[in-house]
């Protein structure tokens, strides 16, 4: 199950993905290759979703200095694919997964976002979206679920923490912990 509840004794542990830890890139989120962050848009994501896709980039990744955000129509030229997968799991609101792997194995040349297209989720508002959205794209760009990830989890690690997705208030922003890891990090 994708959104499973992860404990760990440190609240503040780190949750980002540098790239040449010990482990291999398959079992970690495999970020992009860089911060130029290229998504193209499948013909079967509906507008609602688009919209979560395009809020998210400009109003958390963009924000980020150093990190650029930008919509292609040509697939072979994006870091990121979205599009909405009917044959997810129930339980599964959404899925980040590497498909191409650069040389070395430690980074993404072009991922797949899938987003769950039934019930309940193709009937989420506006905000729920965007927050799954950001959480997807977090892994993306190699940020992981925080180590507590458990209810309040998201005042500090915003969307890529996943109590928030299915009830409460969803959270739609990375926050300034993962923000800080994108811009000084600098995994690339």
């Amino acid at each position: 199950m994708l959104l499973a509840v992860l404990l760990g004794p440190n609240a503040n542990a780190d949750n980002f993905n540098y790239g040449n830890d010990s482990l291999t890139c398959t079992n970690q989120p495999c970020p992009q290759t860089n911060k130029n962050f290229y998504r193209y848009h499948d013909a079967n994501l509906p507008a609602m979703w688009e919209d979560a896709v395009n809020d998210t980039h400009w109003n958390t990744y963009t924000v980020v200095p150093g990190w650029n955000s930008y919509n292609t129509v040509v697939h072979n030229d994006a870091d990121v694919h979205y599009l909405i997968d009917t044959t997810l799991d129930y339980d599964t609101a959404g899925t980040y997964v590497c498909s191409t792997q650069s040389s070395g194995g430690q980074t993404c040349d072009h991922g797949h976002i899938r987003f769950n297209g039934i019930a309940p989720y193709n009937s989420w508002g506006a905000v729920r979206k965007e927050a799954l959205a950001c959480h997807e794209s977090a892994h993306s760009v190699g940020l992981k679920h925080p180590t507590s990830n458990v209810a309040g989890a998201e005042a500090t690690y915003g969307c890529v923490a996943t109590p928030h997705l299915f009830s409460g208030p969803p959270e739609p922003d990375l926050k300034s912990h993962n923000r800080s890891h994108m811009q000084v990090s600098n995994p690339y």
